[in-house]
């Protein structure tokens, strides 16, 4: 429980914790690892994802998987992998590779994907990932 109040504080901001979204979202994920699952990160989730945020969508995908319902799963991750989550097309990736989705949709949810990463390219981000690889 722990794990999910935390989210919560980072998600809103509370007890001088900036406001990390984010940070929130890994937090519950941890927190529903942890057996505690709360309709509460749901909702944040789920609020963030139409924000436009690909992991919220990417975990909605997965909270779907674990519960069973693999074709609302697919769905979140065609959407958060056509928006540029890597995780997202892996997800998919693997619903294919188990005859989850056909070849069109795979191949859809690549070209979706590499769009967007197209999209976001940019002098100043191949910079930045010099700058950060060159560290590590």
């Amino acid at each position: 429980m722990a794990f999910f109040n935390l989210g919560h504080h980072y998600m809103e901001g509370d007890f001088g914790l900036p406001r990390d979204p984010k940070r929130a979202v890994e937090l519950w994920l941890q927190a529903g690892k942890l057996g505690f699952a709360d309709k509460g990160a749901r909702h944040y989730w789920e609020l963030s994802a139409m924000g436009g945020n690909v992991d919220s969508r990417y975990n909605l995908g997965v909270m779907e998987d674990e519960a069973g319902n693999y074709e609302r799963a697919i769905r979140h991750w065609l959407i958060s992998a056509g928006a540029g989550s890597d995780n997202s097309l892996v997800a998919i990736r693997n619903c294919y590779s188990k005859n989850l989705v056909t070849k069109e949709i795979f191949g859809k949810a690549l070209r979706a994907h590499q769009k967007a990463t197209d999209e976001m390219k940019s002098d100043q981000r191949v910079e930045a990932a010099a700058y950060r690889s060159k560290d590590n």
